[in-house]
């Protein structure tokens, strides 16, 4: 870097905190915040963990379930979307709704949408279900053939949730499990986990770090055995590499490519970063690893109507990246050394 860019940058890099993300641990600059796009899926069960008051959950359990009752299947008007409701493991407060999948789809597909509250945090998961024991549906063929699992996917549902619990950001567990947004997911490894998550640059509308982490994701080849299908688009994009290879740090080895060029559809050059670990080889014990940097796209926005995107100046185009290669390079090399499994995670 140039002395003005190692200026720049210097006070971002000098204080961090340790992140749990998945089954890894990293060492984050502090002006790094979490972006409100994650994602968390296990074994099929989607998980949102929410810091809320109780009395905020209790009014909104109380109009969700208004809502729910108020629906009807859209072909048959005097059927409810709502089945029936059940209580939520460990005496907790909320609710667990058996109700249709979507109006328009039928009362066979099922969808178990549980919303409760424990210790400040709200925690709503979503699993969906099959159920032929409508008696309106005995001598349907289509129900008879397609069977019901709905039982067992109450119970699978309702044991998540016992290993399920809110998290403050700077705690770090020590038992296994796996770190998502707000919570923690207790156990050794599921069958299939997923964990998206997102950290931006406090004040820079294009800087930031996409994590991502998944046990039943296997490719067939690595990101650097993709090198010529990849240099060929870039040569079409414009774009160049600062860096490539295989990288090994004192925690782990994994594949980088560092790119500078147009991110998305801005007309300037930026930079995107990404690496990968157990890409070919990943599997329960050893899940496929992403982790990418982005400086010159916009952060990830939940979806809005322009109307919304112009109110917070989001319909308008970036002009430029914020931050030079050199400086995003040090940013990469300085989080990215810090990589490593949690211990005692697995």
């Amino acid at each position: 870097m140039t002395p003005e860019e190692t200026t720049h940058i210097a006070p971002l890099l000098a204080t961090t905190r340790t992140l749990c993300l998945g089954r890894y641990l990293v060492e984050m600059p502090t002006r790094f915040v979490r972006n409100s796009e994650t994602r968390a899926k296990v074994d099929d069960v989607s998980i949102e963990v929410t810091p809320q008051t109780r009395l905020a959950f209790d009014a909104e359990l109380t109009a969700r379930r208004l809502e729910l009752e108020a629906i009807h299947m859209a072909d048959e008007p005097t059927w409810p979307l709502l089945r029936r409701t059940y209580e939520v493991p460990l005496r907790d407060a909320g609710l667990i709704f058996d109700r249709a999948e979507h109006p328009h789809k039928g009362r066979f597909g099922r969808m178990l949408e549980l919303l409760a509250w424990r210790n400040g945090f709200k925690l709503k998961m979503m699993l969906r279900a099959d159920d032929n024991t409508f008696p309106e549906d005995a001598n349907e063929p289509m129900a008879r053939q397609l069977g019901s699992n709905f039982h067992p996917q109450l119970e699978a549902l309702r044991k998540l949730y016992t290993k399920t619990r809110g998290m403050a950001e700077g705690e770090i567990p020590t038992e296994p499990g796996l770190c998502i947004a707000n919570g923690f997911v207790q156990g050794r490894t599921y069958q299939a986990e997923v964990v998206e998550l997102v950290y931006q640059l406090d004040g820079a509308p294009d800087v930031f770090f996409g994590f991502s982490e998944d046990s039943n994701l296997k490719e067939k080849d690595t990101l650097l055995q993709r090198s010529a299908k990849v240099e060929a688009a870039m040569k079409l994009a414009d774009t160049t590499t600062l860096r490539k290879g295989v990288r090994k740090t004192e925690h782990m080895e994994f594949e980088e490519w560092l790119m500078h060029g147009p991110l998305a559809d801005e007309v300037f050059k930026g930079t995107r970063f990404q690496l990968t670990a157990n890409e070919a080889t990943g599997g329960r014990d050893k899940p496929y690893t992403d982790l990418t940097f982005h400086n010159g796209a916009r952060v990830p926005q939940p979806e809005m109507n322009w109307q919304q995107k112009e109110a917070l100046g989001l319909d308008k185009k970036l002009t430029h990246a914020t931050l030079t290669p050199a400086e995003a390079m040090a940013i990469w090399d300085q989080v990215t050394s810090t990589l490593r499994p949690r211990p005692g995670a697995f």
